[in-house]
């Protein structure tokens, strides 16, 4: 299993788990319908080292959309009050660390009023067009005690694609390298550079992905109120777009992500492949 932070939703299994229930749960299925289709696909956790990341998630998104059951709550609860899974962190004390304060404020938030049940209708077609350039203002909660909050980045459209038996809709996106403090203006996308969309852990091949697929199947998580649309403009290195990246980005994590993924590369340079080429190598 992947892990790329501490945080609740920072590995593979949690966000798999949380994807996989909410995914049943917009194909019309009655919350104890989903919940059995969840465990079931699943049930290799029991017992295993990530059970408590099942539960966890579980209980997590199951209170975010109003539906948390009584035997997932008394499960995530267990789990953690016994502080489940810090044993993995063995050594690295600052991940212990905040896996515990990731607990603590899990148990708060699943002890809090539940909100109202929502409701999930699919979506049957990419939002965006190609080429469709947007503002994204950070404002999620995470965000406030970073320079980030209140700011935007200019993030354009620049493919799409689905995966899975679902077909559930991506769309590659392309990320402008620069914190906006007010909102920018469609031609601000050519005064500056493309934001790799990758964090140096391809360091040794000096490749790095230079766009990313964000998943758009679920209408609830699309933060319209902060993502203004500037018009649409054939913007740098899409005219010959090929190939896709592995990764893909929610609405969810994405400024986590756009954080992480700008800090990592102010004053590192790096030069074009080739003309419209979606990768960019270090200089």
């Amino acid at each position: 299993m992947g892990f790329w932070g501490f945080g609740l939703y920072e590995n593979d299994t949690t966000c798999d788990v949380r994807d996989s229930f909410l995914d049943f749960i917009q194909d019309n299925l009655s919350n104890g319908e989903a919940y059995e289709k969840t465990m079931k696909q699943f049930h290799e956790c029991i017992n295993d080292q990530d059970e408590p990341l099942l539960w966890l998630a579980l209980a997590e998104t199951q209170w975010s959309v109003g539906r948390l059951q009584p035997e997932v709550l008394e499960k995530a609860l267990l789990w953690i009050d016994t502080d489940g899974y810090l044993e993995v962190w063995g050594d690295n004390h600052a991940g212990a660390i905040e896996w515990k304060a990731a607990l603590r404020t899990l148990g708060e938030k699943l002890k809090s009023p539940m909100p109202k049940e929502k409701k999930f209708p699919k979506l049957s077609r990419n939002p965006w067009n190609l080429h469709d350039v947007y503002a994204y203002q950070f404002h999620r909660e995470e965000s406030k005690a970073t320079d980030f909050f209140g700011k935007y980045m200019l993030m354009q459209k620049i493919g799409e694609s689905t995966y899975g038996e679902k077909h559930r809709l991506l769309m590659r996106v392309q990320v402008i390298d620069h914190l906006f403090c007010d909102l920018p203006v469609l031609e601000d996308i050519s005064n500056y550079r493309i934001l790799p969309m990758d964090d140096l852990r391809n360091i040794e091949r000096r490749v790095f992905n230079m766009n990313e697929a964000v998943s758009i199947a679920k209408q609830s998580e699309n933060p319209s109120s902060h993502i203004l649309y500037l018009g649409t403009l054939e913007g740098p290195a899409n005219t010959d777009f090929t190939g896709w990246c592995d990764g893909s980005l929610d609405w969810l994590s994405i400024e986590h992500y756009l954080g992480r993924y700008f800090n990592t590369w102010q004053g590192r340079e790096y030069t074009t492949v080739s003309e419209g080429v979606y990768k960019y190598t270090s200089t």
